[in-house]
């Protein structure tokens, strides 16, 4: 038994090559994952929805053992933007839950040794007790998560471990106006806006709210660094350490897409759960660095949600 981790003997040098199961393929985060193992050269297989339903624990078990991955990345989830977290939380808890713990159970049961489990800001709150706002159940759903992933290194010695990114971007983001994320929200209605002609462009609560942000691939580096380590943590962060409020995201997108309207805040709407900066200390130091700055991301995510809006192909309609 490692006294640290707490894993035993056998989480030791874990095989990290051989086939690669990415959930979540069609999602931001899988998509960046997709891209960057193919890069890698590591042989990868990918369910939609209509092939298997994670949230049928039955069908999960029954892919993995058919399939015998060697390691998981864990990247499916249920996201959106701030008003379905408050109108639906009962569905984002559970959805969440579902998906999550099948997985990683399924995994466990059928022997894969290695798993990687994708968990989200939200599981830190400002004061540092469970989550809390409209984001609350996503949060406790990534926590149980993370949980379990500990618990099967201990009891099994399986070498599960997770990662904590800050809010994601990129190119193949769902840019609904009003149920995406807040970015690609923003996006989305910035150019809404443009087309229309409109006067001005609203924004959520005070504006003062601060988020950092994260481009997609940098995260999928991040994960396939930690799948070639032995040994790794059991958890880190991944973020870049830079803090944006969303009045100067705004001011960005608005230069960015040649809106000239004035931007205006909405105080009748939510800012959102306040949240620490990450801290990725740790990572840093096993040998990743953000590599695309807000500025360059934000430009080339412009340019594919245009591609893409003008292909007819964009996610979110």
């Amino acid at each position: 038994m490692d006294e640290r981790t707490g894993a035993h003997d056998q989480n030791r040098g874990c095989s990290v090559s051989g086939l690669l199961f990415i959930t979540g393929h069609a999602g931001l985060a899988g998509g960046a994952l997709v891209r960057a193992a193919a890069t890698a050269s590591r042989e990868v297989i990918t369910a939609s929805r209509a092939e298997l339903d994670l949230s049928d624990g039955g069908a999960v078990a029954a892919y993995l053992k058919a399939q015998r991955p060697s390691a998981i990345i864990h990247a499916a989830a249920r996201n959106a933007g701030i008003a379905i977290h408050e109108t639906q939380p009962a569905d984002m808890l559970a959805d969440n839950l579902a998906i999550t713990l099948n997985t990683i159970r399924a995994a466990a049961e059928a022997g894969v040794p290695r798993l990687l489990y994708i968990s989200s800001a939200t599981v830190y709150s400002p004061d540092g007790t469970l989550p809390a706002g409209p984001t609350a159940g996503y949060g406790l759903a990534k926590i149980a998560g993370m949980m379990l992933c500990e618990a099967v290194r201990r009891q099994h010695g399986l070498c599960y471990h997770s990662i904590i990114p800050c809010n994601l971007y990129g190119p193949g983001d769902n840019f609904h106006p009003d149920h995406a994320t807040v970015l690609p929200g923003m996006m989305r209605r910035m150019h809404d806006a443009l087309l229309s002609g409109a006067g001005e462009f609203r924004v959520w609560g005070s504006g003062r709210q601060s988020r950092e942000f994260l481009h997609a691939d940098d995260l999928a580096a991040a994960c396939l660094l930690l799948l070639e380590l032995p040994d790794p943590p059991a958890r880190v962060d991944c973020s870049p350490g830079i803090s944006t409020t969303i009045l100067e995201l705004a001011e960005q997108l608005k230069e960015l897409s040649g809106f000239t309207g004035k931007i205006v805040t909405d105080p009748s709407k939510p800012d959102g759960t306040p949240r620490p900066l990450l801290d990725s200390t740790q990572l840093r130091g096993l040998g990743w660095l953000p590599r695309i700055p807000l500025e360059e991301g934000l430009r080339s995510t412009w340019e594919a949600f245009r591609a893409a809006y003008l292909a007819g192909t964009l996610r979110g309609g």
